[in-house]
């Protein structure tokens, strides 16, 4: 069971508890298949072939409001036919949103989505067309995000570098593995030419709005010529050119994400034109990136599989990104 243990067990308790508030059978199924900032289950239901994908989320993190705002962008973009997103589940009653009691723990805030076919595209594949295809689809929401005009009672947070730097959303960059004395010295110094930088860039409205802002490979579905995207968990008010950083989330030290960068860059402009202080902005948005993921290593080392396979080496691995930055040689 993925992070063990007794909160495993309490938030199994508590998905079948308010799976009881959806139209399934009593013969429906779950398993936990993924552990990050929520706990993410498969459900199927054999009575009818219906499976969905069940998101038990992190507390603390959004609100109820917060996460009814996240629905009501998928269901406009989803309108739009801007990208193909999984559609929201209502219980019984209509709502969308549950709140759950967990045993000694706080109570979770639960959504359903349909289960969408397809598989994550894979690190080792040839990306290239994958991240121009990933770039008109990034510039296709800016721009109706753009246009789109929110409903009274819209709330989403803002990443930026004050959330990621100085509230640790996803944890203290400090407090990971491997971020010793040395480590931190080199980090800190980079952490401040991120600020410094991103201040300069500023947050005009063409270049700061609505983002996914986890456009990541695990996030993504291959599905034939089908591409859809999942889990808008962490759409919020950002840089726009920050859906390139996240797309490469893990992989900023590859030797590929120069050629990644160019691909998503040319799938972008075809649709939105950018400056070329637009793309000097990006390798500071890639550092912002890991110096986040640095921080999400150390808060979810002790239940989350991923996290501690990157370990102490992810923290390291950012001190040779950090060099580079700020030599000014970061994908130049």
């Amino acid at each position: 069971m993925i992070g063990g243990d007794a909160i495993a067990e309490s938030l199994d308790r508590a998905v079948k508890s308010v799976l009881a508030d959806y139209d399934f059978s009593p013969d429906l199924v779950f398993s936990l298949v993924n552990v990050s900032e929520n706990w993410t289950y498969r459900v199927d239901d054999p009575a009818t072939g219906r499976s969905a994908a069940l998101r038990v989320h992190r507390p603390n993190y959004h609100s109820r409001e917060e996460i009814e705002s996240e629905l009501m962008w998928i269901d406009a973009l989803r309108r739009a036919r801007v990208v193909d997103a999984p559609t929201p589940i209502e219980a019984r009653d209509g709502g969308r949103v549950r709140t759950v009691a967990v045993e000694n723990g706080p109570a979770r805030h639960v959504t359903l989505f349909d289960w969408l076919p397809g598989a994550a595209p894979s690190a080792d594949a040839d990306l290239i067309r994958g991240f121009g295809r990933l770039g008109d689809l990034a510039a296709r929401m800016h721009l109706f995000g753009m246009g789109w005009r929110r409903p009274a009672v819209f709330r989403r947070f803002t990443y930026d570098d004050t959330a990621v730097l100085e509230k640790a959303l996803w944890g203290r960059w400090q407090d990971a593995p491997g971020a010793g004395a040395e480590e931190q010295d080199i980090l800190s110094r980079a952490t401040a030419e991120i600020r410094r930088r991103l201040a300069d860039y500023g947050r005009a409205p063409n270049r700061f709005g609505l983002c996914h802002n986890d456009l990541r490979l695990a996030n993504l579905l291959i599905d034939g010529d089908r591409l859809s995207v999942i889990d808008f968990d962490d759409c919020g008010y950002s840089w726009y050119l920050n859906d390139f950083a996240t797309a490469v989330s893990f992989m900023e030290d590859d030797a590929r994400v120069a050629d990644w960068m160019e691909a998503w860059l040319g799938g972008y402009t075809g649709n939105r034109p950018l400056s070329r202080t637009d793309r000097d902005i990006l390798p500071t948005l890639i550092m912002l990136r890991r110096m986040l993921l640095v921080g999400w290593v150390g808060f979810h080392y002790e239940h989350a599989v991923e996290a501690r396979q990157l370990g102490a080496a992810y923290a390291t691995g950012a001190c040779r990104i950090a060099e580079d930055y700020l030599s000014g040689h970061f994908l130049k």
